[in-house]
């Protein structure tokens, strides 16, 4: 898409799946956000770590529908509030967290800041 426009004004990013994705980029934070109990954020939270061993990087979770990184969260935790909560946790992550885990997005972020 990029090449069909002057590339110098138009660098298109394409979100490779749903925005949630980049909330596993920190499963520690996620865990604490989705949780009180001590005892349920040790679990949510390793389970959340087993989700980024099996996939590799946070970008590359969503296998289908039933397995998009929402659904994942809801199934750990059914009272996610998935607008809300999102921009929260992502806010608590930080982009320099989420940059250093999404390697797509920070290569697209890269781009963008050398232009200046």
């Amino acid at each position: 898409m990029g090449n069909r426009f002057n590339q110098q004004r138009f660098i298109p990013y394409v979100q490779m799946h749903e925005l949630k994705a980049l909330l596993f980029s920190d499963t520690d934070t996620l865990g604490k956000q989705l949780s009180q109990s001590p005892k349920e954020i040790k679990d949510i939270t390793n389970r959340l770590k087993e989700i980024i061993r099996k996939k590799g990087i946070p970008e590359d979770i969503n296998d289908n529908t039933a397995t998009s990184p929402s659904y994942r969260i809801l199934n750990l935790c059914s009272n996610y509030q998935r607008i809300l909560a999102t921009y929260t946790i992502a806010n608590e992550i930080g982009l320099n967290v989420i940059r250093k885990e999404c390697l797509h997005i920070d290569a697209w972020l890269k781009k963008l800041k050398s232009l200046q």
